[in-house]
């Protein structure tokens, strides 16, 4: 991978308020373990944003494009902003879009009040969290901010939440991500 990709990368995932650097900051005193973790998770970031913009992914102007091939369930892979910070969001908020999309997809098991985060837990226990970490609860605003790098790329670039029931379409994934590359708009 050309070293302008990692470059690209490592600047995206160490910008304040992005995912990866607050996993870093966590991290940090970790030693050896964490360091690996640190340095695997660079270089993950580095293959995925230049597998998506680097020479076949740029335009003529040298813009990020996102992919043309669609995910696996048919939408759009959108590795790359679709509106700017303070962009267009069509009126979408989070009182009248975010919120609802998240109650309806996500809380079943990104929620305060489930605490049981194993994978095999009933589907009948109401604290059964199916493998959510603990701390990502979509019904939180201060724990949807602090993930909103995670969320967009978890709905809008790998479509891989929510990874069973009910599915937003195609273009409620594409409205959440424009909603959280608008900046969030509404988000308490």
């Amino acid at each position: 991978m050309p070293w302008e990709a990692e470059k690209r990368a490592i600047a995206l995932a160490a910008r304040p308020g992005s995912v990866m650097l607050s996993s870093m900051e966590r991290m940090r005193g970790g030693g050896l373990v964490a360091a690996r973790t640190m340095v695997g998770a660079a270089f993950l970031s580095a293959a995925v944003l230049g597998a998506s913009c680097d020479s076949g992914g740029k335009s003529d102007a040298g813009a990020c494009e996102n992919p043309t091939t669609p995910a696996d369930n048919g939408c759009a892979i959108l590795v790359c902003p679709v509106v700017p910070v303070g962009g267009d969001t069509a009126g979408d908020t989070y009182a009248t879009f975010a919120q609802p999309f998240f109650t309806t997809y996500c809380v079943r098991c990104h929620s305060t009040t489930r605490t049981n985060p194993s994978f095999s837990c009933a589907d009948t226990d109401p604290d059964c969290r199916h493998g959510a970490p603990l701390g990502h609860d979509w019904d939180d605003p201060a724990s949807i901010r602090m993930y909103l790098d995670h969320i967009r790329y978890m709905v809008g670039n790998g479509n891989a939440m929510p990874p069973s029931g009910l599915q937003p379409t195609c273009d409620e994934r594409f409205r959440l991500v424009r909603w959280i590359d608008a900046g969030a708009p509404g988000l308490p």
